[in-house]
């Protein structure tokens, strides 16, 4: 039996580009037609264009890993930037 395998983020992305690219090509002859508003076209490309942008982000390696927290004399430091100051309830 042949099993498919779970697509790849990279699958993925390859998807939307050619989904894409087939509305970008098929929308004019239907907006032509009246078959298709252009705010309704250009509405689909938009959030197309979102669903790739979005894939792609996700994609890419997360940048820095945060540094791990030193230790002071027994206390665990945040790091930089981490300190936050909360009104008492």
């Amino acid at each position: 039996m042949n099993e498919l395998l779970p697509p790849t983020i990279d699958d993925l992305i390859r998807c939307v580009e050619r989904e894409l690219m087939r509305r970008k090509r098929y929308y004019p002859a239907r907006m032509k037609s009246h078959r298709l508003k252009p705010a309704e076209a250009e509405r689909e490309l938009i959030l197309m264009r979102e669903v790739l942008a979005t894939l792609q982000r996700l994609a890419k390696p997360a940048g820095r890993q945060p540094e791990p927290q030193k230790a002071v004399q027994g206390i665990n430091l945040p790091p930089e930037g981490g300190w936050t100051i909360r009104r008492a309830p």
